[in-house]
């Protein structure tokens, strides 16, 4: 800690105030109440922030006593607790500007005088509160840097913001994801009705299709039939047909009638048959049909 401040020549002022480690400068305008801290930050820092810059002359320009002419000297001197003296001494003479470190009456180095004032920290407040807020938080850093290791720490930060990216990344997918899902439900032509009626109207149209393969089933046996009794059809036709060039069994109007009577029958039989098989509308059944109407009327014809 700080015990005590002195300087010469700083601001055309001279100074020798001891401190706490808590202290309240208070004092009307220009007598100095800024120039105790401004003294403290040059002494331990080696610059005045928010001011003149950290380059000599302008430090010297700023801070030091224009009454001094061209030859300036400003002074700073802080006193540890331990006993420890500090001095920082900025000097202009022929236009050349030096600057002088000695620990305890030695020259010493920037990196001496560093390490001596390592955990020696000084803040303007007015200054301070007239930063940005990124120069704040850089201030407090320096002032107050992170326990640990901050290369690990640097690395966690690294890792949070990768996976904070994939994060981000995953749910504008989703998002894409889901806009596509819902435009291709509202692009999809579904039938009318609810899933009952359609349900309904599937088992109705299977039921048709079933109905469907059995009257093709009864046409193809009919066709069979009909195929069959070829052969009987041209017998009688040949029977009745009195223009042929050869010579053909005679036969009485009575035989002949006989045949055809035969064939009705016939016919009729396959239809009572279809009838008790439940061929009610069949296609089978509408050939049988046609075949009895054309032999009837080939008996009425003959009669």
């Amino acid at each position: 800690m700080i015990a005590r401040i002195a300087a010469k020549s700083f601001k055309g002022l001279d100074m020798d105030q001891a401190l706490t480690q808590r202290n309240l400068v208070i004092g009307p305008n220009g007598s100095g109440k800024s120039s105790i801290s401004q003294a403290l930050q040059l002494a331990v820092m080696g610059y005045i922030p928010g001011t003149a810059g950290k380059k000599i002359g302008d430090i010297i320009d700023a801070f030091s006593d224009p009454s001094q002419g061209a030859k300036r000297d400003v002074r700073v001197v802080a006193e540890m607790q331990n006993g420890t003296l500090i001095e920082r001494r900025l000097r202009r003479f022929d236009d050349k500007n030096t600057q002088s470190l000695r620990i305890n009456e030695r020259k010493a180095s920037a990196a001496e005088v560093g390490d001596a004032v390592r955990d020696e920290h000084v803040v303007d407040v007015s200054a301070f509160m007239s930063l940005s807020g990124p120069k704040q938080i850089e201030t407090l850093f320096s002032l107050y840097p992170p326990q640990g290791d901050v290369i690990s720490i640097e690395k966690d930060i690294a890792r949070a913001e990768n996976t904070l990216k994939s994060l981000q990344q995953q749910r504008d997918n989703t998002k894409r994801d889901a806009a596509r899902f819902a435009k291709s439900r509202a692009d999809m032509d579904l039938p009318a009705g609810t899933l009952p009626e359609i349900d309904a109207k599937i088992a109705e149209l299977s039921e048709q299709l079933d109905n469907a393969k059995q009257e093709h089933a009864h046409a193809r046996a009919a066709m069979q039939i009909q195929q069959e009794q070829e052969p009987s059809r041209a017998t009688i036709q040949s029977k009745a047909t009195t223009t042929s060039h050869h010579e053909q069994p005679f036969q009485s109007p009575a035989q002949e009638a006989t045949a055809q009577n035969d064939v009705v029958t016939a016919l009729e039989n396959i239809k009572a048959a279809m009838d008790a098989a439940g061929c009610d509308v069949c296609a089978a059944k509408m050939v049988v049909r046609q075949a009895l109407m054309q032999a009837k009327k080939a008996i009425r014809e003959a009669a």
